[in-house]
């Protein structure tokens, strides 16, 4: 057939315009034609021998999660992937895949069904195949066109639109079917799906290759194509049925069926018998030898009330192949014989062919009638009188009586159906989807055997919301719903519309029993789950998807669910995987910029932003969004920009009005005089920028995918005595992507007036090829200040905003520092080495005399002496990156702090004489002070004033730092009831004197440790009060800024600190006390659960706690009434239990700090496990054990993991039900290694219950270990949350 009509590329097409709107999908989801069987390993109940799709991903450990004693394989194992080794097959073909990368995913080798696929993927380019076979009942034609057609519709579903969508009569493989090649758009990101329909004696097969996220060339997928499938046999061929074209002239037909006759003199035309029995609609199928030019008869006979004249036609060629839109259409109304008929002409092109039609079109009383003549454009001349004999030979007769026999009748039914159903789509093209759905119910009553109709139909209920007559028309038919994934998946979601989730999830299961590797059936499931308030079973059935078969929707999908989990980290972790290996897109851009936002990640963020703006920038709320990332970050200049432009896009948008209005009320004020005066750095600048460049540093920053590096860091002191000190900073930065032109677009510099100053020495932006492109000036920076923002501190921020930054673009900086007042000091100094982004050389050097500063140094610096002082350096210092449970700086990094050489007693006696004159003991305090304490004494007088400072004053921030050292004074405080850390600790200070109480203020740092070799209180941020021993009051630290503070001795987060009690000459450094050091962490934990008939669920908790684990709970629960708590503890569960209520809480040992706290909470969910009607189960909410042991997914560890204590934890569950039901609990398979990090001993499980004990170890660990010790640390929480199922 080399010179056939085929193999010139001739295509039946359907353009977008027409296919736009065609996502009324096919039976299988994906890759499932027309019918589908019953789920596979079903048993004579209905119930399947394996364990499920959702029992399996529930697990959160590393192996599968089974009933024990199952050995069945299981859906799981196939998701994971089995290498596609061997060849596969049934009675009908063989199947051999490539090696490779490609892995089994789906379809059981050697154990293949009817319509179960085989599913493939490819991890290292995420293309998707699936082969499945179809085995007809007797007599069932193959209908390989309406096949292929309805498989692109199956591509069209879950939010794609295509813009691309064909399909060809070809031959392939060595066998004659229909290509079919659809892509576009969906969810933002490219697809692709190209796939062949072929069939044997009664077995057809559909084989498809696709591909998401990333849009491949032209003509690239389906080569892709025959390179995978080059090894499919079949056993059986066509061909074998009979000849492709009859051996006869054909000059003569007759159809009793339509009522027509047709004969011709041409003695060209033979029966093309191989298309005729693939595809059962034409009624006459025939072509030349060379199969070069070709004639089809369609026709139907239907009700006349039913479908118009105009309809019907479109249809027929809606059905031919022909979009009934083609602007090249003619038409014209031609009289033959007694009836009047359309004729008609139109051109066709595909992949630069010309195709060129012409017909003609029969109407009467409901019957339609089209004959179309084709060939290619470069024949129609040579072929136009025979063509037009063709169509000239077709006589129309009565129109036949209704078929009486029962056969006839089934299929006239079923074409019939096809017919409405296609009108159907026709009127949701012209958006009139309740007049569509009439005709798709009435091709579902007219063919019920069909599932496309019912499919159909569900589209409409979802997008005109009718979820009750939706799900009763499903209902009535669920012997046909419950054998196809995709009516499943569609009354799953309109059971979630109307909040059932419990059979929500029972219809996504089921959908998933078809085929298991289905995104959307398990975005299905995640979204029932939720519902149901299972929700890191919702997280892990997506987790375990993406981990072995990922994808940009997937991807985005699941972080936004770690999202819902507040669980921001791992959001923004995974979305930056996404956007590595799939690319930007709007969803995901949108998604980023939320969750950075909400870590305050701004810089960050507003580099997603320029990157999302590149995908679309009319998008409204991308404007938006950015603006208010850009006001976030003191951009106010270029929030204006954007939030204007938002505007312009949508101006009733509200959100971007206000953000807008508070923005140019910041902006006006600026005043740059302050940055005007000069300072001299403390070293003049490198004459030749380039030599300071790294070829390493910027390899490190294009492998890690950076936004820039830092070629050259350098810091610089001079503390000279009787002078003024200087500090000059200076670096080299290259930008390397759109992501860091945007977050260096603006320098920004805070400082404290009244305390110190800054100066830009040089800001200078360079083109690739050293060409200074900017130098930044005054002209452009402007001053905003923290009270603007919400910090009501002192603290200003200057702004350099830099114009054209581009990538490649090379930024040199270098700025000076110098302090107001003290000269001769030399100031506390912290330098850190390391930035976000690699760095060539980090130095740090100091001009002063060795002898008048003292520093404590880490990590691998170099340390050599200087002209006048020392300088320590280090080369590829470590990136700095945040992650949980890594270690201080200090730990893995490398750096300097520095002060000036005194004695801590002088540091408190300079910072009395510093503040003494805001000690004035006014009389308002006193008089407040004794009205306070009433009548009480001792610690009850304590706590009464502590507290009303606690809840009179209200915290403002204030930088601890330079002269925002000093305090207002307590009676300021009292009278605006406002004040930061300094003021209320003053506060309550004097208040406390002036009923007799001594006590000394206390400067200590929130979040280090603290270092007493370090005499300096610049190395302080907070401040606190300490009241010593006296009489009856007890030793306390006090911290009157902690609103959910407590009784405590200590706070929490104070103890085992550095503390300088401020003392006059007594000054002294302390370090404060561990309350419960000399205990063991150890928590113990007994759940009891009784579900009930209708899925109502009660839960009793008996908690244990010693050590840091009760301190915490202590903190959050102690001074605090009953209804505090109940709030407290609602609030904590609902994480794990949505619709949780709390019953009652009883707490022991609150106060008894040194022994253990004891918590009993009884609760209640309506239908965490499912509701009435629906099965009963799911995982165990367990919420205690998440909140203590939980170790985030990530995509590479590269800090060390520091836990610094050890463990003992024990657990148990007991679950009751009714008389009458069952229970089952199914933990997870053992792990299938010892494990290193934790220790645990089982004890026996039972039917209805299980008990462990376990330890984890204190550790300092290589990142290395981080997946090692994540996986032991998932198993014992998969221990501790078992499947429940209720039968």
């Amino acid at each position: 057939m080399s010179d056939s009509l085929f193999e010139k590329s001739c295509r039946t097409v359907f353009y977008a315009p027409l296919f736009a709107l065609f996502f009324l999908v096919s039976c299988a989801g994906n890759g499932q034609p027309l019918t589908e069987s019953d789920p596979r390993h079903a048993d004579e109940n209905g119930d399947t021998n394996n364990t499920s799709y959702t029992d399996n991903y529930f697990d959160d450990a590393s192996t599968p999660s089974t009933s024990a004693g199952n050995t069945t394989d299981s859906p799981l194992r196939e998701s994971r992937g089995e290498r596609s080794t061997g060849t596969f097959g049934y009675d009908g073909f063989s199947f051999t895949p490539p090696r490779g990368d490609w892995a089994l995913v789906g379809g059981n080798e050697g154990a293949h069904e009817s319509g179960v696929p085989y599913e493939f993927y490819n991890s290292s380019t995420g293309r998707r195949a699936v082969l499945v076979e179809i085995e007809l009942p007797k007599g069932e034609p193959m209908r390989l066109m309406d096949r292929a057609q309805m498989e692109m519709q199956a591509f069209e579903s879950s939010g794609k639109k295509a813009t691309l969508a064909e399909t060809t009569p070809e031959e392939a493989l060595g066998y004659t079917g229909v290509f079919f090649d659809i892509a576009g758009k969906r969810y933002d990101t490219p697809y692709e799906a190209v796939g062949f329909v072929t069939g044997a004696g009664n077995r057809v097969y559909t084989l498809t290759l696709s591909t998401s996220d990333v849009a491949p060339a032209a003509g690239e997928l389906k080569n892709e194509w025959n390179e995978f499938f080059k090894d499919f046999k079949l056993f059986e061929t066509a061909k074998s049925e009979g000849p492709e074209l009859s051996p006869n002239h054909v000059q003569s037909f007759s159809s009793p069926a339509l009522g027509y006759t047709w004969a011709v003199k041409d003695t060209l035309w033979h029966h093309w018998t191989g298309i005729a029995r693939q595809n059962d609609d034409p009624d006459l199928v025939l072509s030349n030898k060379a199969e070069d030019v070709s004639l089809f008869v369609y026709g139907a006979t239907v009700e006349s009330d039913a479908i118009t004249q105009q309809d019907l036609f479109k249809v027929l060629l809606v059905r031919l192949g022909v979009d009934p839109n083609n602007p090249t259409l003619e038409m014209h109304r031609q009289k033959v014989g007694d009836r009047y008929a359309q004729d008609f002409s139109l051109t066709h092109v595909v992949n630069k062919f010309d195709f060129y039609y012409t017909g003609r079109y029969f109407y009467d009383d409901g019957r339609g009638i089209l004959i179309l003549s084709w060939t290619q454009g470069i024949n129609k001349k040579k072929y136009a009188k025979v063509m037009q004999h063709g169509i000239e030979g077709l006589a129309v007769g009565e129109k036949p009586a209704t078929p009486a026999d029962a056969e006839s009748a089934k299929k006239q039914a079923k074409f019939n159906a096809a017919i409405m159903s296609q009108v159907g789509i026709l009127r949701l093209l012209e958006n009139q989807p309740l007049v569509a759905l009439s005709y798709f119910e009435r091709a579902n009553r007219m063919d019920p055997e069909e599932p496309l109709y019912l499919i159909n139909c569900g589209f409409v209920y979802q997008m005109k919301e009718l979820y009750g007559p939706g799900i009763s028309h499903f209902e009535s038919q669920r012997e046909l719903v419950q054998k196809n994934g995709k009516l499943l998946s569609i009354l799953g979601e309109m059971y979630e519309a109307l909040f059932d989730y419990g059979r929500a999830r029972e219809c996504a299961e089921a959908a998933l029993r078809y085929t298991p590797n289905n995104p959307e059936y398990v975005i299905n499931l995640s979204d029932a789950l939720w519902g149901l308030g299972q929700r890191n079973q919702s997280l892990v059935v997506v987790q375990r998807l993406y981990d072995t078969q990922p994808s940009s929707r997937l991807g985005v999908y699941l972080a936004k669910t770690y999202m819902g989990l507040d669980q921001y980290a791992e959001a923004v972790d995974i979305l930056y995987q996404v956007r590595g290996r799939f690319g930007m897109s709007v969803d995901l851009g949108t998604t980023l910029m939320d969750a950075l936002m909400f870590l305050g990640r701004y810089e960050e963020a507003r580099a997603i932003s320029e990157e999302t703006l590149a995908r679309d920038k009319n998008d409204y709320k991308i404007w938006t969004t950015q603006g208010k990332i850009l006001f976030y970050s003191r951009n106010y200049r270029d929030a204006e920009k954007s939030l204007t432009r938002a505007l312009a896009l949508k101006p009733d948008n509200e959100d971007a009005k206000s953000f807008l209005s508070a923005t140019k009320a910041f902006l006006g004020k600026a005043d740059n005089r302050t940055l005007q005066k000069p300072i001299a750095p403390v070293e003049e600048r490198p004459k030749d920028l380039k030599k300071l460049l790294s070829a390493s540093t910027r390899s490190a920053g294009t492998d890690g995918d950076f936004p820039a590096v830092v070629h050259y860091s350098k810091e610089m002191l001079k503390a000279e005595k009787g002078a003024n000190w200087v500090r000059t900073d200076e670096m080299l930065m290259e930008i390397l992507d759109i992501r860091g032109a945007a977050i260096y677009r603006e320098f920004t510099f805070d400082f404290l007036p009244g305390f110190d100053r800054i100066y830009i020495n040089a800001l200078e932006v360079y083109d690739r090829n050293w060409n200074l492109k900017h130098k930044a000036n005054l002209s452009g920076a402007y001053i905003t200040y923290a009270t603007e923002i919400g910090g009501q501190n002192e603290s200003q921020t200057a702004h350099f905003p830099l114009q054209e930054l581009e990538p490649g673009d090379f930024v040199y900086m270098q700025y000076s520092r110098t302090n107001i007042e003290n000269k001769g000091m030399i100031p506390y100094t912290d330098f850190v080495s390391s930035k976000d982004v690699p760095v060539g050389k980090s130095t740090f050097r100091i001009y002063a005399d060795t002898s008048r500063f003292v520093t404590e140094e880490y990590g691998p610096l170099e340390k050599k002496a200087i002209k006048g002082g020392m300088e320590w350096s280090i080369t590829d210092p470590v990136i700095i990156r945040k992650e949980l449970y890594m270690p201080v700086y200090r730990d893995f990094g490398a750096g300097l702090m520095l002060t000036g050489k005194q004695e801590w007693k002088n540091v408190g006696e300079d910072y009395q004489n510093l503040i003494k004159h805001q000690f004035k003991q006014a009389v308002s305090v006193r008089e407040k002070a004794r009205e306070v304490r009433g009548s009480k004494d001792g610690d009850n007088a304590v706590k009464a004033i502590v507290n009303f400072v606690r809840t009179d004053i209200r915290y403002r921030d204030v930088r601890f730092g330079g002269h925002s050292l000093i305090p207002q004074t307590a009676e300021v405080t009292l009278k605006k009831h406002r004040g930061d850390c300094k003021d209320m600790a003053l506060l309550l200070k004097e208040m406390l004197e002036s009923v007799g109480i001594k006590s000394y203020l206390a400067a200590i740092h929130l979040t280090e440790e603290g270092f007493a070799q370090l005499p300096t209180i610049q190395q302080f941020n907070h401040m606190i009060l300490y009241i010593p021993a006296q009489g009856k009051i007890t030793e306390r630290w006090v911290d009157a800024t902690d609103k959910t503070g407590n009784d405590r001795p200590v706070p929490l987060d104070m103890e085992g600190k550095v503390a300088l009690v401020i003392d006059d000459d007594h000054s002294h450094v302390v370090t404060t006390p561990i309350l419960e050091d000399n205990q063991e962490h150890q928590i113990g934990i007994e759940h009891r659960l009784f579900i009930g008939n209708d899925g109502a669920c009660e839960f009793r908790d008996s908690i244990s706690l010693q050590g840091k684990f009760a301190s915490v709970m202590r903190n959050r629960f102690f001074g605090r009434d009953v209804k505090e708590q109940e709030k407290l503890m609602e609030e904590f569960l609902s994480s794990g239990i949505p619709d949780v209520s709390i019953g009652n809480i009883r707490i022991e040992n609150l106060a008894e700090f040194n022994k253990p706290l004891s918590l009993v909470v009884t609760y209640a969910s309506k239908g965490y496990f499912g509701q009435g009607g629906s099965s009963l189960k799911g995982r165990f909410p367990n919420v205690w054990e998440r909140s203590l042991f939980k170790l985030p997914k990530v995509s590479k560890r590269h800090h060390p993991i520091r836990m610094p204590h050890e463990t003992q934890f024990t657990y148990k569950l007991t679950v009751m039900v009714p008389n009458g039901k069952t229970v089952k609990v199914t933990g997870p398979k053992k792990l299938s290694r010892d494990p290193d990090y934790v220790s645990f001993e089982k004890g026996s499980d039972s039917a209805n219950g299980n008990d462990i004990k376990w330890t984890t170890f204190a550790l300092y660990a290589d990142p290395s270990e981080y997946e090692k010790i994540r996986e032991e640390w998932n198993y014992l929480l998969s221990e501790t949350s078992p499947m429940v199922e209720v039968k």
